[in-house]
């Protein structure tokens, strides 16, 4: 299960996430590379996971990350933030926000 309250997203262990963000206030072109990043805490030097994407539609970015890749994150909060790298050019499209990965009752 996968809610979404404003930029907070809740995940159930080891779901696969599959979530689109709409680009406000930078137009995504040819070149540009998004990346999705997830932390524990915002002032972290530990990134536990990064994801790189080159692919837009209508100025959205589609993060897709599979199933056994989510199982290696651990039950509670942590953060996430999306960077947009052109060149020498970096613009960060979100704050940090939170990602809170809940408990499930079922093995598979």
């Amino acid at each position: 299960m996968l809610t979404i309250d404003g930029k907070k997203i809740s995940l159930s262990k080891g779901d696969t996430f599959d979530v689109t963000f709409a680009v406000n206030g930078y137009r995504l072109k040819d070149g540009d590379s998004v990346i999705f990043s997830i932390k524990n805490t915002a002032n972290s030097s530990n990134v536990l996971m990064k994801k790189i994407y080159t692919t837009f539609v209508n100025n959205k970015v589609r993060v897709q990350i599979s199933a056994e890749e989510m199982e290696s994150l651990t039950i509670g909060s942590k953060v996430y933030d999306l960077v947009c790298i052109t060149g020498d050019v970096k613009v960060t499209l979100n704050y940090p926000a939170n990602l809170v990965i809940k408990e499930v009752v079922h093995n598979e």
